[in-house]
């Protein structure tokens, strides 16, 4: 995946902490930033002379210029970089992928928390425009934190007869008890039973938030009766929540010669007992694979072993199915052989 200079066609304030910015594509490139409703894209800057990188999911409707929504961060630099940023300027953006994606389903659940409306409004959108009908559950703090309100309510009024749309509030009271507190397996199940939507009928369900709401949510969905093969998740660190404990590694050599093939190219590169995983060594050695949020959650480094072995510290996008098959992510593994082979070209 390539990373492409866009110019910022507008920078809008949706919120007191949240920011919108939408991109001019050129005509030449605009078959790579076609999208999937629901995918996302990775930001590169260097700030304070070391480059950062954070993925942002795309937010944009049907007939909008490609956008992104950006929810300041206490401490956070890249987010108050972002919103720093104006009109006219221009940010390296990497073409658009990720898993967390509509694909036609007739009858959807969204749940959403925070900046986790971001994908959710996309989805949400395309999928109205195709005919479907669709329920989201919004948890934020007030009324005036809600990202993209505006957009949400003229949705809302487009689609009257197929959008049914709720807002949870933690911290306003006031409210019915339905609207008040914060989306989870409980409020799920409530909101099942004042009609929000009928499980019997969702064919596709998808959430996005902390770690701990989607827990909850997929056991309220669970006991609704709905599929766990019906839901998506796109998972993201709350403010203030530190990141899930890290496993050891298991033991590896001194040493490790690893062969990478990306985008056709073939890289050959050392990792040290100092590496703590393949992107690092690749990277302190002047090689650029693809990577995004080294969190293991965006997927942007995955990849397939073609000979070898590695382990993972810790793991929240690839499917059952593909660890069988042999993929990896490159900013969470180390390999516990001499020699590994990994294919980024692989799918």
């Amino acid at each position: 995946m390539a990373f492409h200079r866009l110019r910022i066609r507008e920078s809008r304030r949706t919120t007191s902490e949240a920011v919108s910015l939408s991109f001019e594509v050129p005509d030449e490139i605009d078959k790579n930033f076609t999208y999937l409703p629901g995918q996302h894209v990775t930001f590169r800057a260097r700030i304070e002379g070391k480059e950062i990188r954070r993925t942002y999911s795309i937010a944009s409707i049907p007939g909008e210029p490609l956008k992104v929504g950006v929810k300041r961060q206490e401490g956070g630099v890249f987010s108050n970089f972002v919103h720093n940023l104006r009109a006219g300027e221009f940010v390296d953006v990497m073409e658009p992928q990720g898993r967390f994606v509509y694909s036609g389903e007739r009858n959807i659940l969204l749940a959403a928390s925070g900046s986790g409306i971001t994908p959710v409004i996309s989805i949400a959108a395309h999928a109205l425009d195709s005919g479907s009908r669709v329920a989201l559950a919004f948890g934020n703090r007030t009324t005036e934190s809600i990202m993209f309100r505006r957009e949400l309510n003229a949705l809302k009024d487009r689609h009257l007869a197929k959008f049914a749309l709720v807002h949870v509030l933690s911290r306003e009271t006031g409210r019915p008890s339905l609207l008040q507190g914060r989306i989870d397996k409980k409020k799920i199940n409530q909101l099942a039973g004042a009609g929000l939507f009928n499980p019997r009928l969702i064919d596709g369900a998808f959430i996005c938030g902390p770690g701990r709401m989607i827990s909850t949510c997929n056991e309220g969905f669970e006991e609704l009766g709905i599929s766990r093969q019906l839901v998506k998740h796109e998972r993201f660190l709350a403010p203030g929540v530190p990141p899930p404990s890290r496993r050891e590694f298991a033991p590896i050599p001194k040493k490790a010669n690893i062969e990478v093939c990306f985008d056709g190219s073939n890289y050959r590169f050392a990792l040290e007992s100092g590496d703590k995983s393949v992107i690092d060594a690749a990277l302190r050695q002047g090689i650029e694979l693809p990577f995004s949020c080294r969190g293991g959650m965006c997927c942007t480094c995955r990849c397939r072993i073609i000979s070898g072995a590695a382990a993972m510290t810790v793991n929240y996008s690839l499917e059952d199915w593909e660890i069988a098959a042999g993929f990896i992510l490159a900013c969470q593994s180390r390999p516990t052989s001499d020699r590994l082979i990994l294919d980024f070209d692989a799918i």
